[in-house]
């Protein structure tokens, strides 16, 4: 409790371990948190995410650092808190950007997706969803969601086999 609650100060550039060390705890606690989520354990989930969030900053700009508070930052949207919300996903929003990888990009805009899909706002799923699919194709290897709506089911077959996706 002690080290959650007064986190550690930032890793100095240069400490590898370290910083290796934070962000596999991050991705650890990001997967748990999506566990007690559907395990329907949601107050254990959200201190996942938030334990997620902690060590995940302690790395810097990083991809942990923008998925990890882009779940967050939907959780708290689930729970209609949407300026913490809009906060931690406008922080997601600027690592992804800053670290110019548009599979992290389409993965936060996903996550931003599925929190309004979850209050039926669909104009802001639809918006979120066309730029996640957008972004996922410009990723060097493709490997991301791709949204597939009505008619578009035909492409299906002359898509690769390491793509997953999403039927709306």
């Amino acid at each position: 409790v002690w080290r959650n609650t007064f986190p550690r100060p930032p890793i100095v550039p240069g400490q590898t371990e370290a910083v290796r060390r934070e962000s596999e705890i991050a991705r650890c606690l990001s997967q748990a948190a999506t566990v007690d989520y559907f395990e329907l354990r949601f107050v254990r989930g959200m201190c996942n995410l938030l334990g997620a969030v902690v060590h995940a900053e302690r790395t810097g700009g990083s991809g942990e650092t923008a998925l990890a508070s882009a779940q967050l930052a939907c959780g708290l949207g689930m729970m209609r808190r949407r300026a913490a919300c809009n906060r931690l996903m406008a922080r997601a929003e600027e690592v992804a950007v800053a670290l110019g990888d548009p599979s992290i990009h389409s993965h936060v805009c996903s996550l931003d997706a599925l929190w309004h899909l979850g209050l039926c706002e669909w104009a802001e799923v639809d918006r979120r969803l066309d730029q996640a699919q957008t972004l996922a194709l410009r990723s060097a290897d493709h490997d991301h969601v791709d949204v597939l709506r009505g008619d578009d089911l035909e492409e299906v077959v002359a898509m690769p086999a390491n793509n997953r996706i999403l039927v709306l």
